[in-house]
């Protein structure tokens, strides 16, 4: 259970990624909270290796706004500056944070797709493997070592 709001959390992401309108060459980006990074983020408090790192970097949000309702209620322009603000204090830990949103929004298929990326595996080539044929192995299980005991 994350120790800030829902509509904190859906506020922050969509400040950071607030999507974009579609163009006549360009389908539409979805806001952040669109697709699910708010909600993710919330469990990263709960469970990510640097947890403690994203509720620091969070905490100094609410601080820098004064108080977490503060930055709820604040327009754009203003939930920006906040942001800024935290950004400057410690480039380094605001980046790290902010790898963390952009990686969840941009592995989304809503994102791959108006990005005009193929949504499939990336690996090998994007092409799924087929499962693996133990028998494969059978001659080199067979032959003799290759190096001196």
């Amino acid at each position: 259970m994350s120790q800030f709001s829902p509509e904190f959390l859906t506020l922050v992401v969509d400040t950071l990624l607030p999507g974009l309108p579609a163009t006549a060459s360009h389908p539409a980006l979805p806001a952040a909270s669109q697709i699910g990074v708010d909600r993710q983020l919330a469990d990263h408090l709960g469970q990510h290796p640097q947890r403690d790192r994203l509720a620091g970097r969070l905490g100094m949000l609410v601080q820098l706004a004064g108080d977490e309702q503060s930055f709820v209620r604040a327009d754009m322009a203003t939930r920006i500056r906040f942001i800024q603000s935290l950004e400057a204090l410690d480039t380094a830990a605001f980046y790290a944070f902010l790898m963390v949103v952009t990686a969840d929004y941009y592995e989304t298929e809503a994102v791959i797709r108006a990005m005009g990326w193929p949504v499939k595996p990336p690996q090998p080539q994007g092409y799924p493997l087929p499962a693996f044929d133990e028998a494969l192995l059978a001659s080199v299980k067979t032959r003799a070592a290759l190096w001196r005991e």
